[in-house]
C-alpha cells in the first residue's frame, strides 16, 4: 500500500506582503526553497508544541464525550472542527479505528524530540 503525502502550496498561505518578503529572505538567505522551508518550520512547531496540542486534543476528547483517538480521527480524517455535531460523533464511533493511536501519536513526537537533540 502507498501513501500520498499531501502537498502544501505555499501560496495559499495567508501572510501579509511584509511577512512574504520576509519568509523569501529567510529561505534565500539559508539557500532553502519555499516549500522546503515551510516544511521545516511546521516540523519544528511540531517538536516544540506537539505535546501541548495533544493534551488539547485530550481535552477536547473529553469535553466532547469521545475518546483521544476518536476526537483524533475526526480531526485528523474527518476534517471536522469542535464543537462536532452529533452526525459527526456517530460516524467516528462507527470507524473500526484510528489512524495512529494517541500514545503512538506521544511515542513519536517524544522519539522525534530525541533524534533533534542528538
Amino acid at each position: 500500500m502507498t501513501t500520498t503525502v499531501p502537498k502544501l502550496d505555499i501560496g495559499s498561505v495567508d501572510l501579509t506582503p511584509m511577512e512574504i518578503d520576509f519568509f523569501k529572505a529567510i529561505c534565500n538567505n539559508a539557500g532553502y526553497s519555499r516549500r522546503v522551508m515551510a516544511g521545516m518550520m511546521i516540523k519544528e512547531f511540531f517538536k516544540r508544541s506537539g505535546k501541548e496540542q495533544l493534551k488539547e486534543i485530550a481535552y477536547t476528547a473529553f469535553r466532547e464525550g469521545l475518546t483521544v483517538e476518536q476526537t483524533y480521527t475526526l480531526l485528523a480524517i474527518g476534517e471536522k472542527s469542535p464543537p462536532f455535531s452529533d452526525a459527526d460523533k456517530e460516524w467516528v464511533r462507527s470507524q473500526s479505528g484510528s489512524p495512529l493511536n494517541f500514545d503512538e501519536v506521544l511515542r513519536l513526537i517524544e522519539e522525534e524530540r530525541r533524534d533533534s537533540r542528538s
